[in-house]
């Protein structure tokens, strides 16, 4: 198994940058944000640039959002 990143906030900023940079360093990337269209956005950035990347909305103040997205990324990824 390769290695894996989930990074929480990562639909944008700072978070989106450090999502690109864990790729771009052999990361498959779990992209979380709260906002659909920007966390499918920057995980659509980064498969873009031939690397992998999945997209999970949930937040992380939520504990049944916080288990669902540990869950689908590990499926997923």
């Amino acid at each position: 198994m390769g290695r894996v990143a989930l990074v929480t906030g990562s639909s944008r900023g700072r978070g989106a940058e450090i999502a690109r940079r864990l790729a771009a360093d052999g990361f498959a990337v779990a992209v979380n944000g709260i906002e659909v269209d920007e966390t499918e956005r920057v995980a659509a950035s980064i498969r873009d640039a031939g690397l992998t990347a999945s997209a999970f909305v949930a937040a992380v103040t939520d504990p049944v959002g916080v288990e669902r997205l540990v869950t689908e990324g590990e499926r997923a990824l």
